[in-house]
């Protein structure tokens, strides 16, 4: 039995529920109802974190609690009865009393209730923006498993394209916003992580070796939101900074409240996720290679294909297939024997929460261990981050936001024919070359190949990379006695050492020669940046204006040295000290600064109709001092028609915002000093130190500019079931920073110069929407489609006036055409008669040669950059268990594989040298065969570059499959557990490819580490 009160006195509204529960006073009715029980509980947000003052509410009745300062209530209830529970930024959560006496309530952010962006230097609530600026939040990144964070944004951001330089783990990714708005200067995105915008770094060894990212020191489990910007009002903040777009990470803070520690841990198989092609055996090769005998020589000395064999061995032959008989015919799989399967990774993190309203805090620490898919390679990181918040008084606040990371990298040689690495030993390794002796040893004398033991030098050789990075900001918040105006001082220190060690062994490979080999290079780089905002914001009735106010500065600089030695009397040894002659010293120095006054504006009225204003006045320490000052600016608009009355009555409609901006910005992404004219030091010249001319230098250098106007419309309907974004943009690049090529009477090969211009244009939708929405279950399916093209309007002229076209190696750029269009010699297949190679002899194909030479070079409908990208979230909860998907299409471009030449070209490079694919099994024979593969012959054929190995670049990945269970409350409170769960990922489990023809991963051709796909199992805790 329990009691029901009915009250004749007035109302008394939520907040009087907060203070003062059941307690109404006045004259009240007494009613019986039956089941009378009273229940207890904790409401918690989307990190697990308990939330105070939330409102439980028996609906269709007045009467409710509130959580106490840890989220916990206790309600006298009947079961049957429905309870809401509110919070304000999050959705009411309603639910049945059943059997149960204690729930665990989990509340989510409102979209309705003004979701707030982070934008970097400030907030906006969703309808305050007036440009298309795209949040991730953290339940979108969860657990996913990525050494560098900027993966997480794959597929998942509509005009985002990402491909990385390697699939090795942390290494540096490539990020275009909107495709290319630049040739020479930078097209990188800015990084802004909590505010401060930070360089993001390559600190692996350089040339061929594996990169290594900066982003690699950042845990995912950190990030509270990642924001992408991209329209000229958000971007044009951050002045020179924002033309490429900006990638604004904002990590979790501290927060008032009883400790909450959260544990993640989970563990992985990984494999690559592509096989890649499969290469030939020994008899097969042995085959091939009997054919181009034959093909070769067998007309003109008078022999048969069964004859070849002993025209080989009568005549002065390399004896590898005689000495491979003499051996046994072993068949060597290169393949196997470099693969790591299911190569094992694992992630934990720890992290907790919690204090009081004076002083509370967050702290956590990560371990990530990843080891790649081949031998020879490991990664390991270390990480911690610990954000303070103290309350000094009613109106001064001070914020610490310190972070620390250690990273190591075993890494590889890779993005080039590096016949040492173990990577591409599957396709350089003869099969005729055994890996190991009799006895179990490595096989270093009996190659059979010119090639080095990649084994061998993979266990002895060393090419390491490790980095130290740790930053500090502190943040000085001033609530001043003027009302509402809010002062922010803000310094941040990042400073990180990293450190690059190489060996070379002294008993096989390339240091042979000199007894082995080492160097060791070294460098510290420090990025301090001093901020002041002043912000002011008040509301007048229907108005509603907020003003802010930016000075900032800074410093960057990196400094490194280097230092190499040969000759060690022992294995084992690799330090410098130990080595018999230094060989070489060096280093380098590099700093630039940056300075900008900057002003932003938000204006509402009756928050329907916004404007937003934001200017930047701002210089870099990259351009001569009268050509150093730029100004960039950007104005928007929306509407939100959603709150007219005449939108208001159609009932279905929730959101529905019509928006607008433009804006410019500016790049000054080249190098350091490049105005200069400049001398360099060092080179001994006639035993005195030397002096020459290292830089042309151009005193009218200045920055590039970007403008760019975008249109968009962003609804929602029916009860938020529906919603979607539409949006159209425009950009022009001007002033472009080009490398204009000089006359060689200049003794300079090239000056950069402000001319050009490049127009872009694309088209951004997206769509998603709950098909089911039950109390026990959801069915969510969204997608988005962009898509981006670039024409090129303008370049510089020669000498002459004539436009100077730019063509490198196998693309160009021209007038009249989009950026980087391949451009090579076209391949017009296999002259059926005689099996060799036909190329087209004009541009329109109609005739054809067989001398390379008098080839012309073809411009192709394909460039390097997808124009079409589409993604697809699907999303299925019911009850304790969540199945969720991500794949994504990209297409429109080309790939070219240039190291085809040892693998798949029909010479002695795939069946002597090296080691061939088995699409050559398939070549031309004899007179009528109609194939691809041209006649396989006895030559060492000149490098060529021709279309047949440009390969349309279209494909589906799968980028992310999860399935998670949460435990029942009952269970895990038993344990002294308030949540837990367990979850299963995939990802990139599934590769589609357009062209059948391309053997090798879509996104790392050119002998690069591919992805992986892989398989994570993992738990997650909540204390």
């Amino acid at each position: 039995m329990h009691s029901n009160f009915t009250c004749f006195r007035a109302r008394r509204t939520s907040f009087f529920l907060l203070a003062h529960v059941f307690f109404w006073g006045g004259v009240c009715s007494y009613h019986v109802r039956a089941q009378e029980k009273t229940i207890t509980g904790i409401v918690l947000d989307e990190d697990q974190v308990p939330l105070p003052g939330a409102t439980i509410l028996v609906q269709d009745e007045n009467r409710g609690v509130s959580t106490d300062f840890d989220g916990n209530f206790s309600i006298e209830v009947s079961v049957g009865d429905v309870l809401v529970v509110s919070y304000v930024g999050f959705e009411n959560q309603p639910f049945t009393v059943d059997q149960r006496d204690s729930y665990t309530i989990l509340l989510l952010s409102s979209s309705e209730l003004e979701e707030v962006v982070v934008m970097g230097y400030g907030t906006l609530t969703r309808s305050e923006l007036t440009g298309s600026a795209v949040q991730v939040t953290s339940e979108d990144i969860g657990n996913f498993p990525v050494t560098s964070v900027d993966q997480i944004l794959q597929g998942k951001i509509p005009g985002l394209y990402l491909w990385g330089n390697s699939g090795t783990p942390g290494a540096t990714s490539n990020v275009l916003i909107r495709g290319r708005s630049s040739i020479n200067a930078s097209n990188a995105p800015l990084y802004v992580i909590d505010g401060i915008p930070v360089n993001v770094r390559n600190v692996g060894s350089g040339g061929a070796a594996s990169s290594l990212s900066t982003l690699a020191g950042i845990n995912a489990t950190d990030i509270e939101s990642i924001t992408v910007l991209k329209d000229a009002t958000s971007t044009a903040q951050y002045g020179s900074r924002g033309s490429a777009g900006v990638i604004v990470i904002n990590t979790k803070k501290s927060i008032q409240g009883k400790v909450a520690i959260n544990i993640d841990a989970n563990y992985g198989w990984a494999n690559d996720a592509i096989d890649g092609p499969v290469m030939l055996t020994a008899a097969e090769r042995r085959e091939l290679y009997f054919d181009g005998i034959f093909n070769t020589y067998g007309s003109r000395s008078g022999f048969t294909r069964e004859g070849a064999e002993q025209f080989y061995l009568a005549n002065n032959f390399n004896p590898v297939y005689k000495n491979w008989a003499q051996q046994g015919e072993y068949n060597e799989d290169w393949a196997e024997i470099i693969t790591v399967d299911n190569a094992p990774q694992q992630n934990v993190n720890v992290s907790a929460r919690g204090g009081s309203e004076a002083l509370n805090f967050r702290a956590s620490f990560g371990y990530q261990s990843v080891d790649p898919t081949v031998i020879g390679s490991e990664f390991e990181s270390l990480n911690g981050t610990l954000n303070l918040q103290f309350q000094i008084s009613d109106r001064l606040t001070f914020n610490n936001d310190s972070r620390f990371s250690i990273v190591e990298l075993e890494g590889l040689l890779e993005n080039s024919a590096y016949f040492a690495s173990p990577r591409t030993a599957k396709y350089f390794m003869p099969p005729t070359s055994r890996a190991f002796n009799e006895d179990g040893t490595y096989n270093i004398n009996n190659l059979n190949t010119n090639l080095f033991h990649p084994l061998y030098l993979a266990e002895k050789d060393i090419d390491l990379n490790q980095f130290f990075d740790i930053s500090s900001t502190q943040r000085l918040t001033w609530e001043t006695p003027i009302e509402n105006l809010v002062l922010e001082s803000v310094i941040s220190v990042d400073h990180g050492r990293t450190w690059n060690r190489n060996y070379r062994n002294r008993v096989h490979g390339d240091a042979v020669g000199d007894g082995g080999t080492a160097s060791l290079v070294t460098g510290n780089f420090a990025d301090f940046t001093i901020q002041n905002i002043l912000t002011y914001q008040r509301n007048f009735g229907e108005h509603s204006l907020k003003l802010t106010g930016i000075q900032e500065f800074i410093d960057s600089s990196f400094n490194s040295a280097n230092s190499s030695a040969s000759g060690f009397s022992a294995d084992g040894l690799y330090y410098l000290n130990s080595a018999a002659e230094p060989t070489g010293v060096g280093g380098s120095f590099t700093d630039g600064y940056n300075a900008s006054y900057k002003i932003s504006s938000n204006y509402s009225f009756d928050e329907k109709y916004i404007l937003n204003l934001n200017y930047a006045r701002e210089a870099d320490s990259r351009f001569p001092a009268d050509k150093r000052w730029g100004n960039f600016y950007g104005i928007g608009v929306a509407w939100n028609m959603e709150r007219e009355n005449f939108i208001q009555n159609l009932g279905y409609i929730d959101r529905l915002k019509l928006f607008a901006n433009y804006g410019q910005t500016g790049n000054a992404g080249i190098g350091r000093n490049s105005y200069q004219a400049s001398l360099g030091f060092g080179p001994a010249y006639g035993g005195s130190a030397g002096i020459r001319p290292a830089g042309f230098g151009n005193s009218d250098l200045t920055w590039e500019k970007f403008a760019t106007t975008e249109i968009g419309l962003n609804f929602a309907l029916f009860a938020n079931r529906f919603n979607g974004d539409i949006v159209l943009y425009k950009g022009r690049t001007t002033d472009m920073l080009q490398s204009v090529p000089l006359s060689r009477t200049t003794s300079f090969n090239s000056q950069n110069r402000n001319v050009g211009v490049l127009d872009s244009s694309g088209v951004e939708i997206t769509l998603g929407g709950d098909i089911i929405r039950r109390n026990d279950m959801i069915l969510t399916l969204s997608g988005s489609i962009s898509t981006n093209q670039n024409e090129v309007v303008e370049l510089a002229k020669d000498g002459s006036g004539e436009t100077i076209e730019i063509i490198s190696g196998t693309t160009r750029i021209v007038i009249g055409e989009p950026l980087y269009q391949w451009y090579m010699r076209s391949y017009a297949g296999v002259d059926p008669q005689t099996g060799v190679k036909l190329y087209y002899a004009n541009e329109e194909k109609t005739e054809t040669t067989e001398n390379y030479g008098q080839a012309p070079r073809i411009a192709t409908d394909m460039t390097v950059d997808p124009t079409l990208q589409t993604s697809l979230f699907l999303k299925i909860g019911y009850k304790n268990v969540s199945l969720s998907a991500q794949a994504n299409y990209a297409a429109g471009h080309g790939e070219y594989e240039p190291w085809s030449r040892y693998t798949r070209e029909s010479h002695r490079f795939a069946t002597e040298f090296f080691n061939g694919i088995n699409a050559l099994l398939d070549r031309w024979q004899k007179p009528g065969d109609i194939t691809d593969v041209p006649k396989i012959q006895h030559l060492n054929e000149p490098w060529t570059t021709y279309d047949r190995f440009l390969f349309e670049g279209d494909f589906i990945r799968l980028r992310d499959v999860t399935l998670t269970y949460a435990f029942n409350d009952q269970l895990v409170n038993k344990v002294g557990f308030s949540s837990a769960q367990i979850y299963i990922r995939g990802v990139n489990l599934y590769t589609w490819k357009k062209d059948d023809d391309m053997l090798w991963d879509p996104e790392f051709l050119n002998l690069r580490t591919p992805p992986t796909k892989s398989i994570v199992v993992g738990v997650n805790v909540n204390l």
